[in-house]
């Protein structure tokens, strides 16, 4: 899970009167189990164990500590910034914005909104690098991997970013498609598009995962697991995500769901998002239904952390598949997929009434959309640093509500103020200087090197050779991961895409059964293996060929499952 859902037993609610009216029964029943696992915990708790406890195999297996170590992770880096440097630079900046005009909003010049027809969105490549590092940061805290300090709580944050990058597709895909005057493609067409900057990348990692985990001699999940995961579609059922290798790589089979019904959203927005009141509405009414993840259980009487009775991969009860269903289902992020459609909707309507000379829309509302262009990202980057220091805004059940973005609003100014600064009106106050900064960052550049680290940091993760990670190692850590997250980019992710751009349906089409094949193969195998008795026992070696006479060996202790980590 994310670091919340690991076990921790919540405070149980007085019993509800005799008077109350009597709940409904799944509810009900979730809310039960949730109480019975958490006594149940408490009680094991508090039962001393019964001896000092054996390393586990994963952690037997993973490289000696120490400096020999440190000096490997040192020599990997510079070997991957040299190699970067051979690679030649990056490519150069976004292009400038228009020339100044006049805007009817409040009369003053204006660094001008970009022109309809213009694709570009400044500081986008800055906000989807920052989010992913916070990521990082977010399961190394997780997996119990940094030295304990006071930055714990920030760490502690980055699943938060998680909803942020289905606001930022919705924004970037509904920006280019009322930005474009061509014929939309189909969704087929649509997908095949999409696939070809995200699939081959997330294709190695499941390979590089697989031989890693074989490496570690650990099992690998089932065969229909793997295959779900080779259609993307492992996040459509709430048993499987987490049974899974690469968990974190929910998303993609989340926004998998978004891309097959983005077409016809996109319609149904456009013809009823026609004014910036609406506009507002639909921002209110989608940052608005995360709450209902906490109004729910308080309504019911029942705990708010009521979801911290499940554990990581565990899919036997209702409460379990339940809260699975929350953490990875595409439909409890729809709202925030249609909120960053809304954000670019909020974007075109803003430019037509400054093409209007402000004829169009309420004066106040006009007036309130240019100050968050102007100074949004500033604004929204401050609230969320804050509530990312300060226990006492925590909001409640926040490692559910928090995935389920009741930050939303924030995380929608940032963006807000990110895409549309260097077209806000001018005013007294100085233009925004976080959206200039992120502004000049080079957008694509930095954008494929973010979706890298995201895909290959949890390998880093799981063969990194200490077992905990202070500054210098965490310094060491990222200037490993950095260099090697702009390889994967550069040396993957730009021929690969080239490659599915030529490559025809038919033969896009079949790459996921191909990779579906190659991963089920390997999880047959493995099983295979490890059904023998000689691979039972830890450095065992395998029968002669001609066995002496007798009656064969008993079979040895089957190995037990490993329960994947949370993403």
């Amino acid at each position: 899970g994310e670091g919340g859902e690991g076990g921790e037993g919540g405070s149980t609610s007085p019993a509800a009167p005799p008077s109350a009216p009597s709940l409904p029964r799944c509810p009900a029943r979730l809310l039960e189990e949730a109480r019975a696992i958490a006594e149940r915990r408490k009680r094991e708790r508090a039962t001393p164990p019964p001896g000092p406890k054996e390393p586990s195999r994963e952690a037997a297996s993973r490289w000696p500590a120490g400096p020999y170590a440190r000096a490997g992770a040192v020599g990997l880096a510079a070997a991957a910034l040299a190699l970067c440097a051979l690679l030649g630079p990056s490519e150069a900046g976004a292009p400038s914005p228009p020339a100044t005009e006049r805007s009817a909003l409040v009369g003053r010049p204006l660094a001008p909104w970009p022109r309809q027809g213009s694709g570009w969105l400044p500081g986008l490549g800055a906000a989807r690098m920052l989010a992913s590092v916070h990521i990082v940061l977010g399961h190394l805290y997780q997996s119990q991997r940094l030295v304990p300090s006071g930055r714990d709580y920030l760490c502690s944050w980055g699943f938060s970013w998680v909803p942020f990058f289905f606001m930022l597709a919705g924004l970037v895909l509904t920006h280019a498609r009322l930005s474009s005057s061509k014929q939309p493609d189909s969704a087929a067409g649509f997908v095949a598009k999409r696939a070809a900057t995200i699939y081959p990348l997330y294709s190695a990692g499941l390979a590089a995962a697989l031989l890693l985990r074989v490496g570690q001699g650990r099992q690998l999940p089932e065969w229909y697991e793997l295959a779900a995961q080779s259609f993307l579609v492992q996040s459509w059922h709430p048993a499987l995500p987490e049974r899974t290798v690469q968990v974190h790589c929910w998303f993609l089979s989340a926004l998998l769901a978004f891309w097959l019904a983005f077409g016809p959203a996109c319609r149904l927005l456009g013809r009823t998002v026609t004014s910036l009141e609406r506009a507002c509405a639909l921002l209110l009414l989608c940052s608005s239904l995360p709450w209902l993840a906490v109004a729910f259980p308080a309504c019911l009487g029942g705990d708010p952390e009521w979801y911290r009775a499940h554990r990581t991969g565990a899919s036997g009860t209702s409460l379990d598949l339940a809260v699975a269903f929350l953490k990875f289902h595409p439909l409890c992020y729809l709202h925030v997929f249609v909120y960053g459609m809304c954000l670019a909707r909020t974007r075109q309507l803003a430019l037509a009434a400054d093409a209007a000379r402000g004829e169009s829309g309420s004066a106040p509302l006009r007036r309130l959309v240019a100050a968050a262009a102007s100074h949004g990202a500033s604004v929204g980057l401050t609230g969320l640093l804050l509530l990312f220091s300060l226990p006492a805004l925590r909001p409640v059940g926040f490692k559910l509500s928090a995935r389920l973005s009741v930050l939303l609003p924030l995380q929608g100014l940032l963006l807000f103020g990110l895409c549309t600064s260097h077209a806000a009106p001018a005013s007294a106050l100085p233009p925004d200087p976080l959206a200039r900064l992120c502004s000049r960052a080079p957008d694509r550049s930095l954008g494929e090197v973010a979706y890298a680290q995201y895909v290959v940091h949890m390998l880093v993760i799981a063969a990194w050779p200490t077992p905990r990670l202070g500054l210098v190692d965490l310094a060491l850590f990222f200037l490993l991961l950095l260099p090697l997250s702009y390889l994967c980019a550069r040396l993957i992710t730009r021929p690969a895409a080239q490659l599915w751009v030529r490559l025809s349906g038919p033969a896009r089409a079949a790459a996921p059964f191909a990779v579906a094949a190659l991963l089920c193969a390997a999880a047959q195998l493995d099983a295979s293996v490890r059904q023998r008795p000689w691979a039972a026992g830890r450095g065992a070696s395998p029968p002669p060929a001609c066995p002496p006479p007798g009656p064969p060996p008993p079979p040895g202790p089957s190995l037990a499952r490993d329960g994947p980590g949370g993403g």
